[in-house]
């Protein structure tokens, strides 16, 4: 595979790597702070938006 091949497909492969885990864990946290945790949608969206920012960088 050519060089710009190979780094194109490994582009890829991170953006959708990294957009699985933002979309996974904002839902998965979304349910568990909403219903388990008992916050509030307001405290739901704050955190999210945080963990969100936070997410990108560890991904």
């Amino acid at each position: 595979m050519p060089p710009s091949t190979e780094k194109a497909s490994r582009r890829r492969a991170f953006i959708a790597d990294t957009t699985a885990l933002v979309l996974f864990f904002t839902t998965t946290g979304i349910l568990n702070e909403r219903f388990i945790a008992g916050m509030t949608w307001d405290q739901v969206c704050h955190a999210r938006l945080i963990g969100a920012v936070l997410m990108i960088p560890v991904a």
